[in-house]
């Protein structure tokens, strides 16, 4: 199994970057890999709630990515389990720090094709990966600090 991790800081509350972590049809706007996304469940928050990514995989192939919500804690913790052809755990923790919120991003990835997949993704896309969820990571964090920045203007 794979893991990849990344923490960024976020000057604005655990709350505001919940909301927006948490909307789950809007992740496309900071998760630039991700080419559609359609929510499977009837609930589109919260444990359960289930949806469909797909997104660019490895040397421009389209990997399907089912999930569901495992963990939902308000405002502290956010987890699915991937369950498409990439099998795994991503967990997304907040932390309230002085100026803000630290968030860490956790995935534990198992891929296919047992180890000839895992020799593949550590010679030729961990790399890759980490820069797209250090990227992600950014996004959010802009569009994040961008909505708090309006709110306090407007306070």
């Amino acid at each position: 199994m794979a893991t990849i991790e990344h923490s960024i800081g976020i000057l604005a509350s655990p709350a505001q970057v919940w909301a927006r972590l948490t909307d789950i049809e809007g992740q496309p706007d900071w998760m630039t890999g991700i080419r559609s996304l359609e929510i499977t469940s009837e609930t589109t928050r919260g444990l359960r709630t289930t949806f469909r990514v797909v997104s660019r995989g490895p040397f421009g192939t389209r990997v399907v990515d089912d999930m569901e919500c495992t963990e939902w804690i308000e405002d502290q913790a956010f987890a699915v389990e991937h369950q498409g052809s990439v099998k795994g755990r991503g967990t997304l923790l907040l932390t309230p720090i002085e100026l803000g919120t630290r968030l860490g991003w956790r995935e534990e990835i198992r891929m296919p094709l047992g180890l000839l997949g895992e020799l593949v993704f550590r010679l030729l896309y961990r790399r890759a990966l980490r820069r797209t969820f250090k990227q992600d990571l950014w996004n959010l964090k802009r569009l994040v600090e961008e909505k708090a920045d309006t709110t306090a203007q407007e306070s």
